[in-house]
């Protein structure tokens, strides 16, 4: 069993690391309540992170010298996409209900 644990050592990283990002979001919610858009903003950063790390990858990637980079990449990258989808959540969940205004039949 502890040799798969240690196997699982990135997989405990990356749940962390999104059970972080969901809090950060929601956080980020709860403050800006007004402003719907800044609820997006932790999972884009994610992203952009995550893209800054694939283009800082040398071409070296056969010879694990850039091993780091890559795993920066990826885990911020699906982390990022945890955090828009959870503002999605968020944004369906919180949609305020329509209210149906009724028809008056117009005379003439």
């Amino acid at each position: 069993m502890k040799e798969l644990l240690d196997y699982l050592e990135y997989t405990k990283l990356f749940l962390l690391i999104s059970l972080g990002m969901v809090a950060l979001t929601y956080l980020v919610h709860i403050i800006f309540k007004n402003k719907k858009v800044f609820k997006y903003f932790p999972g884009l950063i994610s992203i952009f992170i995550g893209i800054y790390g694939f283009i800082t990858i040398d071409g070296s990637i056969f010879f694990l010298d850039d091993i780091d980079n890559i795993t920066i990449f990826i885990m911020a990258t699906s982390v990022g996409l945890v955090g828009i989808f959870v503002a999605l959540i968020i944004g369906i969940f919180n949609k305020g209900k329509i209210k149906k205004q009724k028809k008056t039949e117009k005379t003439i």
